[in-house]
């Protein structure tokens, strides 16, 4: 379900290489993540790695696609290609850039049912406040809420 929609995959180098040592090793066809991970093309943003740093193993060349510069112009432009869903997994510095340039459409937070005490913050300082729409809910069988809200507009406070 998560990535039913997915035509393609933004992510942050972290992320990027996380992923792509794990994933090309899921070759279960049953395994719809690892097929759409394993065959969407992957645009990878870093100001790191090169067009050589930036493959994905078993695949042809271009599935990963090395994304610098101008990020934004990048993204908007992605955006408007003909598909369904481009999806950004993780990745949380390339999806604060995101939110600050209001760059995202549609968000599936998933809740686990667990308390670490520690963790990054999805909503930093300097994202713009918006109210949103919950879409969806669905509780799996082993307690994870996937809540997907769309973004609506700004706050209107006072209201809730």
């Amino acid at each position: 379900e998560l990535n039913s929609h997915a035509s393609a995959f933004l992510l942050g180098r972290r992320t990027f290489d996380i992923f792509r040592g794990y994933w090309p090793d899921q070759t279960d066809p049953a395994n719809p993540i690892a097929t759409a991970i394993n065959s969407l093309p992957k645009y990878v943003v870093s100001n790191s790695l090169s067009e050589a740093d930036a493959t994905w193993r078993g695949e042809h060349p271009d599935t990963a696609r090395l994304v610098t510069g101008d990020v934004i112009a990048t993204v908007q432009g992605l955006k408007d290609e003909p598909g369904d869903e481009l999806q950004i997994w993780g990745s949380g510095k390339l999806l604060q850039t995101l939110l600050q340039h209001e760059l995202v459409d549609r968000f599936r937070l998933m809740t686990f049912p667990l308390v670490l005490g520690s963790g990054h913050r999805l909503f930093n300082d300097g994202i713009l406040p918006a109210t949103m729409r919950p879409a969806a809910l669905t509780v799996t069988d082993l307690g994870i809420v996937i809540g997907t809200y769309e973004p609506v507009g700004p706050v209107r406070y006072g209201q809730m």
